[in-house]
């Protein structure tokens, strides 16, 4: 079967679907069935530890680079940023903390809405605030540890900041990746 308006590669791909469908039925044994089916489990129904482990590095990487940004440590372009004092200045605390938690992880929730495969995401969209919540405690012990002076309100703000930003990055691109790959 050739179709004139086709390339050559869709006529060969179009003939060896036919040919799959002409062809006899097979049964597979039963161990290649069951290698095949744990595989589909594993890809369909990853272990939530492990989710959480490739969102929490996904994250923390994204994490240290807004810290670049971000005078909380020196690290980078942000030390002694005349914007972020004028904003710290400027905003209410508790607005100022979660606009901080906001910026930290949505550039992370935005890449695990990318990099992660689908039964991760579903994964994650099941339990979405616990994943939130986790990471942001995490974070803030991190941070405390590493020298930042952390009060009960701002962390606080910046934990509920840190939901709301993986809440929005991570639903966002992961709802605009399936809109544009369920369309193509």
């Amino acid at each position: 079967m050739k179709n004139s308006s086709l390339s050559d590669a869709e006529n060969q791909l179009l003939k060896e679907f036919c040919d799959f469908v002409d062809a006899e039925p097979m049964t597979p044994s039963i161990e290649i069935e069951s290698k095949i089916m744990q595989k589909l489990e594993d890809e369909l129904c990853p272990s939530q530890r492990f989710v959480f482990i490739k969102f929490f590095f996904i994250e923390a990487f994204a994490g240290v680079a807004t810290l670049l940004v971000c005078p909380q440590f020196g690290l980078g372009l942000g030390d002694h940023n005349q914007f972020f004092h004028t904003l710290h200045e400027t905003l209410d605390p508790f607005v100022f903390y979660i606009t901080c938690g906001l910026f930290f992880v949505i550039f992370g929730a935005a890449v695990s809405g990318l990099l992660l495969n689908y039964g991760e995401i579903r994964s994650i969209k099941r339990s979405k605030y616990i994943y939130y919540l986790i990471y942001a405690l995490i974070a803030c012990f991190l941070f405390f540890i590493l020298g930042a002076e952390i009060l009960l309100f701002s962390s606080f703000a910046w934990i509920l900041g840190s939901i709301i930003g993986n809440s929005f990055g991570f639903e966002l691109v992961s709802r605009m990746r399936f809109a544009l790959f369920i369309h193509q």
